[in-house]
């Protein structure tokens, strides 16, 4: 549902919002609960699985009624000022990150502790980071995690080993969709400031050549200065948050 629009609040029935007004208005807060029903079972079904609630809490945490939605529901004429208000300002989260980040930030001056700094984390990932930064919310640094260890879009990918040589011998796969190239492959890459393209080929013993052994297991620091330093001489257009480019890698 997040994939369609940042707001995507309307994509509902409007006896939902009128049921809601209701609600607002006839002050009910109690906690409610939902249980989750098949109309038309199959027939000869033996069980069901609900899955995707992952899911259903990342849009819960997104939900919010932005300005252009709130102007459609006034549009119509089904609704009050007053539930209007409360519907703009509506959020479903854990808390709004920004306002609480800069009440914490103000907090720690005020009583004298600039030295803490402000850590968030909860279902995150880089597109709600980069929502928080362009927001102006004062936070050191980001917990990732089920986004970082799942993709929500890709959860599962499969990887296999294919022998390409044995000995001197090139060797290939020839089964239909799962073709492979034969041999021992080199990997060149074009650039110095900033990075053009990677070559793939057949091997070539070469000095430039990325494929190269690691003698021994490498601290976390060395491979994070690495990554940094290697990661900055992509060309932007490949970093771009939304819509990358492509980076090309061609094989002779």
């Amino acid at each position: 549902m997040w994939m369609l629009r940042d707001t995507p609040a309307l994509l509902t029935d409007h006896y939902e919002l009128t049921m809601a007004q209701v609600y607002f208005l006839q002050a009910i807060r109690e906690t409610g609960c939902f249980e989750v029903f098949v109309r038309h079972l199959p027939e000869h079904w033996g069980y069901f699985v609900m899955a995707g609630l992952p899911k259903v809490q990342s849009y819960l945490h997104e939900l919010r009624f932005a300005a252009d939605d709130i102007d459609y529901l006034r549009s119509v004429g089904s609704f009050r000022d007053e539930f209007l208000e409360y519907l703009s300002h509506l959020r479903l989260d854990s808390g709004d990150l920004v306002a609480l980040s800069r009440f914490a930030y103000a907090q720690f001056r005020q009583e004298g502790l600039d030295f803490l700094q402000i850590f968030a984390s909860g279902d995150l990932d880089e597109f709600r980071i980069a929502k928080l930064l362009d927001a102006g919310a004062p936070i050191d640094g980001f917990g990732v995690g089920t986004r970082f260890i799942v993709s929500q879009h890709v959860p599962a990918l499969g990887i296999v080993y294919k022998i390409a040589q044995y000995g001197a011998r090139p060797l290939h796969k020839t089964s239909p969709e799962k073709e492979t190239r034969p041999g021992r492959k080199s990997l060149v890459r074009t650039g110095t400031e900033r990075y053009e393209l990677d070559t793939v080929g057949p091997f070539q013993p070469a000095a430039d050549d990325l494929l190269q052994p690691f003698p021994a297991a490498e601290p976390m620091p060395a491979i994070q200065q690495r990554l940094a330093r290697e990661r900055a001489r992509l060309p932007d257009s490949v970093k771009a948050l939304r819509n990358p480019l492509p980076y090309p890698v061609p094989y002779l």
